[in-house]
Formats: C-alpha cells, structure tokens, sequence
C-alpha cells in the first residue's frame, strides 16, 4: 500500500529505501534552535501520537535516535512556489530519523497530519514527500447567525478542518432572525442564545493551534432584521414610502454609527487578517418585481449620495460609498475587507476599493459582471459558488447526495477555477488556469434552523469537507471516483481527539 492522504499529496518520492520504523519509545524531538518555537507543536503531536518528548536534561540538545521524529524549521530548497504555498509547504524525510522539515510552523503542522494520517492508512513510511498548497484560502463558513452552534462543536469543526489543511473559518455572526456573537457596544440587538468573548476566546486560541484563521462577518445593508427589530426607525424606506424591515438606511448617520461601532468591536476580537461585511441582497434581483429594480428605489439614498460625492448619483453609488467607508474603518484597524459580489459592478458609478476582496457566490444573469470581469477590473477572487459550494439547512429539502450540490458534485464537477455561470442555469463558467483564484469556501447556511441538529449537520458535511480539501490543495488526485475517493476516506478518519476543550459559558 503506497501513501495514501486526504487531501492527497504533491509529490511523493519512493525511493526503495528502509522504512521509518517508530519505536516503542518514540519521541518527537524539535531542533535545537526552534525547540520553544516549536514546542507546543511537538507536545501536541506527542500525544496524539502516545510518543514522548526527550527529557528535560536533553530536550535543548535535541539529540535524535533510530526511531525518532525531528520537526525542523528551515528553507526548502529546489521549489518554485509563491511566497503564500511556501507559507504552508513542508518536506517529510524518512530514515533511521523521520525528519518534517518547513519554513513556518503552520507547513510543520501539515507535515504532522499526513505523518499521523499515513501511519493510520497503515502504508509504510518511507521516501519523500514534498507537499503545498495550490491556493492560500482554503474554508468553511458557519451560519452561527441563524442557528446556534455550540463552542464545542466549532472546536471539533476546526480539528477536523485542521486535519484536512483547511485554513479558513469564516463566521457569519448576523441575519435576519439574529446574532450570534456577543457585542458589548449594543447588546440589544444580541440573540439570548450565542456566543460570549470567553467562548471565542477559547476557540480562537484553538483555531491558532490548527492554523485556521477565523474571519468574522458582519452582514449589512441587508439581512438586517435583528438589527431593526430593536431599531427600527433605521430601516429604509423606498419611493413609495414603503419601510424595509430587513434593511438598513444607509443614508441615516445612525444607522452608519451603529454599524461601524460593531465592527470596530468585532475587529478587535479577531486577530486575523479578514473582516467581511456582507453587502448582499440589497438591490433587487432580476426576477423581483420591476417596480423593485427600479435605479431610483431608494430615493433617499440617491440625495445621500450626491451629498457625498456630487451629482448626478444613484443609489448604488451612495451604497458603493458606504462600503468604501467601511473598508478605510477596517483599513485603519489593519484588516482587508471581503464583500459578497451581489453589487459589484466595475465601471458604473463609484468604483467599490480595488484592494476589497470580493467573493464570488452568483451571478444574477448574463447581464451582470462574471468573475472574469471582477478579475479585470482589479479585484481578488474568493470562490465562493452558490451553485456547488451551498450546503443549505432547508425547509423543503435536505442536501443532496450526488449532483451539483453534494459531496460527490464538489469532487467530480467543481473545481476552484469554476465559477457560477448565470443563476438558475447549469451552465458554469471555467477561469483560464492563469487568472489568480486566492481560494474556496463552501458555506453552511441554516435557511430552516430546525431542519437538522448541529450533530446531524456535523455527520452531513464531514464528506464534503474532504471533497473540498482535495480539491483547493489541488494536488494530483489519488482515486479518480467519488467511491474510490470515498473508501480512501473512510481509512483516514477524522481528527484525532486527544482533549476536549472544556468551555465555561455564562449566563446569557
């Protein structure tokens, strides 16, 4: 039996040489000069492994012995990767030593799941391995909006994330009917059932052990409900006088206060990179009633703009200020804003930050921009297709088994270079290889929160995490089928669990 992983491996060099053989008394032995870089690394792999570390009165030594596993943190040499897959890129050695070797902790890190996921396929260890990442964004997203999600099994998702080298969990935190994480600056507008700071404390010092970058979502104009429910002298109000009770007034300075002082909270909590402000579903889509796709629906909006910018102005250019209003916020707070791509549309109007990341989940109709034209206009690509990658929580139905929306569809008919080609069709449309996709996220949204129980969904979509694993690392697949993908999985497992985080909640 060769080396068999999920997600499967860049390049593996056999070289008929002896195999590693651990040791009874196996340890796992950092180098010399990385042993406190590394050291809760090395103990974490220890115990999953039932291996030792080396003694106190060696352990700065690092002296290895037959049997042993080294972790080396160190160039690797003979590649031509980019600087975001060397990030994440590892070497794995075998010999007398079984030697990982990386150039950040988090490739060391990969190298310790397909170590531990080799050992459970039970092939030989031996050879070579060489292995990256094809694309730098690798994710799932929770709808912790909607449905509560427990802490702890946001803790079980990012092991299992962990263990199949994805690396981002994107939190959508607000819908309509609530949200889900604590906030201090309006408690208001908090579900009585959520996550507190020490829950998201504890899962983002996990999160950090496994390499996954949580990314918080604030979603507004729209799907602001729960927003409105306590404030709803913030809503917009169209043409006719209509008040929208899902949606804020962009043009009112308190409705802008209230959103920018969640996100300033919210953006001190999370340390990573990424804040996504939603944005979608503002304007109406094609198969609304044309009274609601109207350019001037929002007349208020329209004189708010050309306040800001001048006349003449539309609606969608005082909704373009405001997200470029956020995205200087976030800039000032160190962070690169994401955007879903509903109302992106270069050459009209106000021109949405070229250095907003824009995910990429539908395309309206053939008259509204392709991810194609969102790369030429200057913007980075996230894959977010609403098409293959939704696993829905529906009121009618539950997630496919086979076809475009299903375990088996994410493996055999996507791929993270195909997008969505027009809404309601089958058609997609394929970026040339060439064009920069930064990555994929498929999205669990809970539509119908009771339609399944947080352990249903858990059990639901374990496969098509693998499926996503194997395609965003985007090496050279290992069974050419779904079934045959399928048995291979199932040899692999889930994370290991060695100790549960116990989180205390307080009363909410």
């Amino acid at each position: 039996m060769g080396l068999q992983t999920v997600p499967a491996v860049q390049h593996w060099n056999d070289d008929g040489a002896p195999a590693w053989v651990p040791t009874p008394g196996v340890r796992v032995v950092p180098a010399a000069r990385d042993a406190l870089l590394l050291g809760e690394l090395a103990a974490s792999l220890a115990k999953e492994l039932g291996a030792r570390l080396p003694s106190p009165e060696t352990r700065w030594s690092s002296l290895t012995r037959p049997g042993d596993i080294e972790l080396r943190l160190e160039p690797l040499d003979g590649l031509n990767l980019t600087p975001a897959q060397s990030a994440e890129a590892y070497r794995l050695t075998a010999g007398a030593v079984l030697v990982i070797t990386a150039p950040t902790p988090a490739g060391l890190y990969y190298g310790t799941r397909t170590l531990l996921q080799w050992l459970r396929s039970g092939g030989p260890v031996r050879g070579t391995v060489t292995d990256w990442p094809r694309y730098a964004q690798r994710g799932v997203m929770v709808d912790v909006g909607r449905k509560y999600f427990s802490p702890q099994w946001l803790v079980r998702l990012i092991e299992n994330m962990g263990w199949l080298k994805l690396n981002h969990l994107h939190l959508h935190l607000n819908d309509n009917v609530g949200v889900g994480l604590e906030c201090t600056s309006h408690p208001e507008i908090v579900s009585k059932q959520h996550l507190s700071y020490a829950d998201l404390d504890a899962i983002l010092a996990l999160a950090a052990a496994h390499h996954v970058t949580v990314v918080p979502e604030f979603d507004t104009p729209s799907h602001a409900g729960a927003i409105l429910a306590h404030h709803p002298e913030l809503a917009i109000t169209d043409r006719h006088g209509t008040v929208e009770n899902d949606k804020l007034n962009l043009a009112d300075p308190a409705a802008r206060a209230l959103v920018a002082d969640v996100v300033l909270e919210w953006a001190h909590h999370f340390p990573g990179p990424f804040f996504h402000v939603g944005g979608d579903e503002f304007f109406a889509a094609p198969w609304e009633p044309a009274d609601h796709q109207h350019p001037l629906r929002y007349p208020g909006l329209a004189r708010y703009a050309e306040a800001q910018i001048g006349a003449p102005a539309t609606p969608l250019d005082g909704y373009v200020h405001y997200c470029n209003e956020l995205n200087a916020l976030l800039k000032s707070q160190g962070k690169r804003m994401r955007l879903w791509n509903d109302h992106v549309h270069p050459g009209a109007g106000v021109a949405l930050d070229r250095d907003v990341d824009v995910e990429v989940w539908i395309r309206w109709n053939a008259s509204q921009p392709s991810a194609l034209d969102l790369h030429n206009a200057g913007y980075t690509l996230v894959n977010r297709n609403g098409d293959h990658l939704y696993f829905v929580l529906s009121s009618d139905s539950v997630p496919a088994v086979s076809g475009r929306k299903s375990a088996q569809g994410v493996y055999e008919l996507w791929h993270p270079h195909r997008f969505m080609g027009a809404a309601g069709g089958a058609a997609d449309l394929d970026l040339d290889p060439s064009v920069p996709v930064a990555g994929a996220v498929m999205s669990i949204w809970c539509d119908h929160p009771p339609a399944m129980t947080q352990d249903q969904v858990a059990a639901q979509i374990a496969p098509w995490l693998r499926s996503l694993a194997q395609q965003v690392w985007g090496s050279p697949k290992q069974a050419p089928s779904y079934p045959e993908f399928s048995a291979l999985c199932a040899a692999i497992g889930d994370a290991p669990v060695i100790e549960r985080v116990e989180i205390q909640r307080p009363g909410c």
